[in-house]
């Protein structure tokens, strides 16, 4: 499958379902805590290579700064997505995933969802973090998703741009 391909709800329920499969095999191989990561890119292309460089980005922060048991990307015509087992608590493994997902425009592109030992996913909520912010003006997503508050158009632009800085990033620490 293409970028341009359009994904039918099928498709992406499917790929949940075998993203969900493969996060409690990993737990019960693997043991400890479970960083999954996805992108968020609006819009029905998700598979973009820059998309799945980033989310190799993070498995490979996540994975030498709690020295991984495991690491894998995978490019899904769904989007790419990671995997990251350590022996690190879940609460600490979640911190550093919000850490990566704020501390740079691009970061904001990603969706680490974080499980502990027994395959419970933490949320922002329990670890006190702020709500996620829309990509164009920094009021949380939820809101401006609802109530449509920007143009595909514009969230196009603003997710180019995010992509464009992280591979400026990635140009300037080769």
């Amino acid at each position: 499958m293409t970028e341009n391909t359009q994904l039918t709800l099928e498709q992406v329920l499917a790929a949940k379902e075998e993203r969900a499969a493969r996060q409690r095999a990993l737990l019960e191989q693997y043991g400890g805590s479970l960083a999954s990561i996805t992108v968020n890119l609006p819009g029905p292309h998700k598979n973009r290579p820059e998309a799945v460089e980033l989310v190799r980005y993070a498995v490979n922060t996540l994975a030498e700064l709690f020295e991984a048991s495991f690491q894998e990307v995978q490019a899904l015509p769904t989007g790419p997505v990671g995997f990251v087992c350590c022996s690190a608590p879940a609460e600490v493994l979640k911190r550093a995933a919000v850490a990566i997902e704020e501390t740079s425009t691009f970061g904001r592109l990603l969706d680490v969802d974080v499980f502990n030992s027994d395959g419970k996913l933490l949320t922002r909520g329990e670890q006190a973090e702020c709500k996620r912010r829309c990509f164009i003006c920094e009021q949380p997503a939820i809101v401006c998703m609802r109530e449509q508050r920007h143009t595909a158009a514009d969230l196009e632009k603003a997710v180019q741009t995010m992509l464009q800085d992280f591979e400026a990033y990635v140009q300037s620490d080769a």
